[in-house]
């Protein structure tokens, strides 16, 4: 049976920019574009390099999820993620009349501003066909623009399921986030995605998936699209054990290989500069007596890359949760190795 090719979807990023080497890297071509102030007044100017790393790891994000993608960057954050509303404003408003068909903008707005302008430019783009999602602010229940009835709004948590679809709440999802390595800004990788932000990047990349395979006409089909790829849930119940994901700090059933473990154990001595090979059995990674939360994973598993002498690694499908403990390190390492 003959498959029918997927076509390409536009997606416009609204954010710090997308460093260059991820052209090469992703095999993508990015169009970048920064809004600038010019003898006083906005310009869009080609550019926008990345400075922060947001925006980069968000495309990363959209990427993995959907490759049959097209990307055009408009640069609105400094390298601190700091902008001014007239900044997103003119950046929407330069994809009017657009073929862009997904608009990311993994943000929020919440300084007291007058956002009058932003909603009805919002609604513009809906009333061209054109599908928004915007990430809500983190540790709130709604922000702007997300809970506009007209952007699908997006929170990330660590539930079981892939995505939650809250009731009572039109467009508004949850999507499990996990923090997995992303390229930054320095063409690189780093943990990323345990947020709103990467959340709503995830989103972004899984309905580019949807249109690269079927025309949607409106943001009402797309919505029913994902209503159905996901679990109805009141957004309290993500606060509860059973519907939650953990970490697992050692698995019973495994058999170590003494050896193995060895080498690993001295790795991660050496790489901690760890003096209690105890503590590496008793303690997560990420935990202040071995690495605290702030350690290069991407700099520890090019080590454990090196000494094992893996070849090629996808490092976007290595998750926080495989750097958990020495445990499983060992069972990361044993996949990678298909032992």
């Amino acid at each position: 049976m003959k498959e029918t090719a997927k076509k390409k979807v536009k997606v416009a990023i609204i954010d710090s920019g997308i460093c260059k080497k991820f052209d090469d890297e992703m095999g993508q071509h990015v169009e970048r574009y920064e809004v600038k102030k010019v003898n006083g007044e906005l310009r869009l100017l080609s550019g926008g390099i990345d400075d922060n790393g947001h925006g980069t790891m968000c495309a990363s994000i959209i990427q993995k999820e959907c490759s049959d993608i097209e990307i055009i960057s408009i640069k609105v954050f400094n390298d601190s993620l700091q902008t001014e509303m007239s900044y997103l404003i003119y950046a929407l408003e330069s994809l009017l009349n657009s073929k862009v068909k997904i608009i990311n903008m993994s943000l929020a707005i919440t300084a007291k501003v007058d956002t009058k302008e932003l909603y009805e430019i919002c609604r513009k783009l809906y009333m061209q066909g054109k599908i928004l999602v915007a990430s809500v602010a983190n540790g709130k229940s709604k922000s702007i623009p997300a809970k506009y009835p007209f952007v699908i709004g997006v929170k990330g948590d660590k539930i079981k399921e892939d995505l939650w679809n809250l009731r009572f709440q039109r467009s508004n999802f949850i999507k499990q986030s996990i923090s997995c390595l992303e390229m930054d800004k320095d063409g690189k990788y780093e943990m990323f995605g345990s947020s709103n932000s990467g959340a709503a990047a995830s989103m972004t990349g899984m309905i580019a998936s949807l249109l690269s395979e079927k025309d949607y006409p409106a943001l009402k089909e797309v919505l029913h699209e994902l209503n159905k790829a996901s679990c109805k849930r009141f957004s309290w119940e993500a606060n509860l054990k059973r519907n939650r994901i953990y970490p697992v700090f050692k698995v019973d059933e495994i058999t170590y290989q003494e050896d193995i473990m060895k080498k690993l154990q001295d790795i991660l001595c050496d790489f901690f500069h760890l003096y209690n090979k105890e503590h590496l059995y008793q303690y997560a990674l990420f935990s202040s007596k071995i690495g605290g939360r702030s350690f290069s994973y991407f700099s520890l598993i090019k080590r454990i890359q090196q000494e094992f002498g893996l070849q090629q690694l996808n490092y976007r499908t290595i998750t926080k949760y495989d750097f958990v403990s020495i445990y499983t390190v060992y069972d990361w390492l044993m996949r990678e190795r298909n032992e």
